[in-house]
C-alpha cells in the first residue's frame, strides 16, 4: 500500500514539473510571438501608405482568368478609425492572393494595413492584419506619429 501511495506521488510531481515546465514553454513562445508580431506591425505600418482599425463586412471572391494560379478578395469593411491615409466611412479593396487561400474574415475589429492610389486600396498579405488589442493600437499610432512626415512607402509603388 505503501509503495503505491508513493509511487502515484511521484506520478503527480512528475506530472506537476512537466505542465509547470510546460506553461514556461508557452509563455517564453507567446512573448516571442508577440515581439515578432511588433516588429512586423512596425514594418507594415512604416512602409504603407494607409492604415485603420475597421471591422469587415463581407468578401468576394473571384478567379483571375489570365492566371488559374491566383484569386483576387474584394473584402468590405467599416472604418472605425483611420490611422493614416484618407478618412473612409466603409472601404472596399482587393488582394491577389494563392488559389484556394482562405477568404474568412472575422466580426472582430482588426488593424490593417493598405496601399492607396487614384485607383483605390489594395491589400499586400495576411501579414498586414492585426488584432485589435490595445497595445497594438497603441504601437501603430506611435508608429504613426513617428512616420508622419513620410513620403515614400517602400510596399506600396
Amino acid at each position: 500500500m505503501k509503495f503505491k501511495t508513493i509511487f502515484l506521488a511521484i506520478i503527480l510531481i512528475f506530472i506537476q514539473y512537466s505542465n509547470a515546465k510546460s506553461l514556461a514553454t508557452i509563455r517564453k513562445e507567446e512573448q516571442q510571438r508577440q515581439k515578432e508580431m511588433m516588429i512586423t506591425l512596425e514594418n507594415y505600418v512604416s512602409n504603407t501608405n494607409y492604415c485603420a482599425l475597421i471591422q469587415y463586412t463581407s468578401v468576394d471572391a473571384a478567379i483571375i482568368p489570365d492566371d488559374s494560379s491566383k484569386e483576387k478578395h474584394t473584402y468590405h469593411a467599416k472604418v472605425r478609425e483611420t490611422f493614416r491615409g484618407p478618412k473612409y466611412e466603409n472601404i472596399t479593396y482587393t488582394a491577389i492572393v494563392k488559389k484556394g487561400e482562405s477568404s474568412h474574415i472575422s466580426s472582430r475589429p482588426i488593424v490593417i494595413t493598405l496601399c492607396h492610389n487614384k485607383e483605390g486600396l489594395w491589400g499586400l498579405d495576411y501579414e498586414s492584419r492585426f488584432p485589435a488589442q490595445k497595445k497594438i493600437i497603441e504601437a501603430t499610432k506611435k508608429i504613426i506619429e513617428k512616420t508622419k512626415d513620410q513620403k515614400k512607402f517602400g510596399f506600396c509603388k
